[in-house]
Parts: structure tokens; sequence; C-alpha cells
């Protein structure tokens, strides 16, 4: 069944893209060019959207007219609450992307379409535990360690049952689950949940991601046809290797208030053996 845009419509577990979304990706690395010469990004940024519009199933703006839907709000809406009455929109810019990631945690998606914070102050930060990415508030004009190259964060708007998102609540720890406003790219706005990192798994500053997360995270940036700008940020993050990471990764209050409580422990213990 097709939708408004992109927005497309899954059948049980989520499945990868065939080649194309391989295609995609590959088309754009081009991380050097952008950073190093504007006129030739702007010629890049062209180019990529193009290639990527051939990609991307037709959308369906070019025939409202006919079919006298002029309000897509209007008539995606009720269909979303009249058929899942139990879903939820949520909000993925992380790991989640990725549809193997999903396959994995038994998460099957209803509805799916890339989208766009609508809060241009709210940045993709690499400051959760382990190097994973979180979203944060900033003040205009500020910046994350990493500068994006678009003003907004991207992602994925999922429906998803209320039963597959405690599954997902169960796996992503550290995090608490919030409300956010999205915009999808074909302008169709929603309120969704989303996960960001709780005050106790959140590091002191910004970390280098690991490798092997920031290839999932481009891998479900290219399966969702996300702009290619911002593919091509998430391409310019320097990364480490994920084995071997420094203690840094894992300076959170959470590690401090487990070693308090073991102290405590330990002290009570030493105390009763002392008194017997």
């Amino acid at each position: 069944m097709k939708l408004s845009g992109r927005v497309q419509r899954l059948a049980g577990v989520a499945t990868k893209p065939l080649a194309p979304a391989r295609a995609a990706r590959r088309s754009c690395r081009v991380t050097a060019v952008l950073q190093e010469d504007p006129k030739v990004a702007t010629a890049a940024d062209q180019l990529l959207r193009a290639r990527l519009e051939q990609l991307l199933p037709p959308s369906t703006r070019d025939t409202q007219a006919a079919s006298g839907l002029s309000d897509m709000a209007g008539n995606l809406r009720p269909r979303y609450v009249a058929e899942h009455k139990d879903a939820v929109w949520y909000l993925s810019y992380g790991a989640n992307m990725c549809f193997d990631t999903l396959a994995r945690r038994g998460v099957k998606v209803l509805q799916r379409a890339p989208c766009v914070l609508v809060d241009p102050n709210i940045k993709l930060v690499f400051q959760h535990r382990a190097g994973y990415s979180t979203l944060q508030p900033m003040a205009p004009g500020q910046q994350p360690r990493f500068k994006p190259f678009l003003p907004q964060v991207h992602g994925v708007l999922y429906l998803v049952t209320k039963e597959d998102m405690r599954k997902l609540q169960k796996r992503e720890g550290g995090y608490n689950l919030t409300e956010v406003e999205v915009e999808t790219y074909d302008g169709w706005r929603a309120k969704a949940q989303t996960f960001v990192s709780g005050s106790l798994a959140l590091l002191h500053g910004e970390v280098k991601p690991t490798e092997k997360y920031m290839r999932v995270l481009r891998d479900g940036a290219a399966d969702n046809y996300l702009d290619p700008l911002y593919q091509a940020w998430l391409s310019s993050i320097e990364t480490v290797p994920s084995a071997g990471l420094p203690p840094a990764y894992f300076d959170t209050p959470a590690k401090y208030i487990a070693y308090s409580f073991l102290g405590i422990v330990a002290l009570v213990v030493a105390g009763f053996f002392s008194q017997h």
C-alpha cells in the first residue's frame, strides 16, 4: 500500500531494501569535497540529491490535485488512528534507523518516513555512555563537537505497536523517553517519542563514536534515504576502534554512584565481621 510522499508501509518485520540503497550509500561518501570547496560542494549536493531522487518512490504530491487530496495531514492522520489504535510514533536518530537492528530486536514497523526535528536548537551529540548518540538542546549559535552540515537533526519516524515500544525501552539502557515534534520530508508534522540520555548516563563531554556504531547509523540513514548532506555528515565524523575504549567513555555519574554503593557495602560487611 502506497502512502503520501515517501512514507512506506512494511508488512511484518522490517527488511532491508535491495541494491539501490547500497548504491545511494556509496554515492554519499563525499566528505572531503563538502568540507574543502563550497562551490564544488553545492554541485556535489545537487548531484547527490538527483541520484537519490531516482531511487526514491514517486511522490503522490503530483497526483494530489487530480485526486482532490489537498490537505496531506488531514488525510493521513485519520487513517493512522483508525488502523493502528494500539500504536505510537517513534523517532529514531541512532542505531534503530537500521533495519537489521530492528529485525534483531523483533520490532515490526507499521509505517516509516524520513523526517527532521522541528526544533533546530536540538543537536545530535555523542555524549552517552560508551560514545553513543543522544539529543541535547543548545543555545542559538552553539554547535556540537561535530558541526553538522544541515541545521536540523534528521531521522526516521516509525509507527510501532506499544508492545514493540516496550521492547525498545528494555534495550535502550540509560535512555529516557521524551516527546519531540518532527516533520516528514513531505511536510507532515507529528508528535513522536524518542530516547534521550538520562543524567546518570551522560558523559562529561562529547567523545568520538566507535566505527562500529557509526557504521550502523550510516547504514540506517541510507536504508531510509535520508538527505544526502546528512549522510555525508555522518560519514565525516571521526571515529575510534570499538575495542579497548578508554575510561573517559564510561565516566558517568552512574559509575560513581555504583562505586559509592560498593564502598558502603564493603564498610558494612567489614563492620559486621569486626564485631563478631
